[in-house]
């Protein structure tokens, strides 16, 4: 197949994007090589160019500001196409193209390697620009967004805290824990719920309510609540595979 240059991949489309933080330094990035005419405006502070002169306008600002930006855009320019990048807002006047990652300015993303999902119907000169591969339905946008926001930072929480209590009450390197997150996760991916361990596994009830106590008396409060949380998601599933018996 033909590797097409930056400039033969670029689509007839002039796009104004409003917004370059986390993730528009990578959205800045991606439609520079895209569309033939791209104009950047930093955030709500800037003052608006001409929004009747653009083919898309590409929404890249926080969660909290989108509802009064979009009723602004629709007051100057009421036939503007309008996309966010909103995991959890759904919007009639603009469609959400929700890129499945999480994004710091420091490292580098490909935009198309990143799963997209839509709320709504998609354009072809859009699924050119992104790609998009999922689509979810408007009314369960924000359990949507719960799900991944749990899954995205679930394990960093508790790498990071639980890390310092490991260094600070054992003084050990807590690169130890991050090995075994690894190999748990690497574990999970390949093998599914037969990976798990732990006394509550085993069926050891005794080891298990020795270690609640344990924990208790060392203050390790983060811990103790992400075990006995544990104990109960497995409870929960082991209960649900048995028709409801433990």
């Amino acid at each position: 197949m033909k590797n097409l240059s930056s400039l033969e991949r670029r689509l007839p489309i002039s796009a104004l994007q409003i917004g370059c933080g986390s993730f528009g330094v990578h959205l800045k990035r991606h439609l520079e090589q895209r569309v033939e005419k791209l104009l950047v405006v930093a955030g709500r502070k800037a003052p608006f160019p001409d929004l009747n002169s653009f083919d898309a306008i590409f929404l890249a600002t926080n969660d909290s500001s989108l509802e009064s930006l979009i009723l602004e855009i629709r007051s100057k320019a009421p036939k503007a196409k309008i996309f966010h990048f909103s995991g959890f807002h759904f919007f009639k006047d603009s469609l959400g193209l929700h890129p499945v990652a999480s994004f710091n300015k420091e490292s580098k993303y490909n935009l198309d390697e990143i799963t997209f999902v839509a709320d709504g119907d998609v354009e072809e000169d859009i699924k050119k620009l992104f790609p998009i591969t999922r689509s979810i339905d408007p009314l369960k946008k924000q359990k949507y967004h719960s799900f991944l926001s749990v899954t995205a930072n679930s394990l960093q929480l508790i790498v990071n805290n639980i890390g310092k209590d490991f260094r600070d009450s054992l003084d050990m390197k807590p690169d130890l824990l991050k090995k075994i997150v690894i190999q748990s996760l690497q574990a999970e991916l390949e093998k599914g719920e037969t990976s798990f361990s732990g006394p509550w596994v085993r069926g050891e009830k005794e080891l298990q309510n020795k270690t609640v106590e344990k924990m208790k008396s060392e203050s390790l409060n983060n811990l103790n609540e992400l075990f006995k949380c544990e104990i109960k998601i497995y409870k929960d599933k082991e209960q649900t595979k048995n028709g409801g018996k433990l």
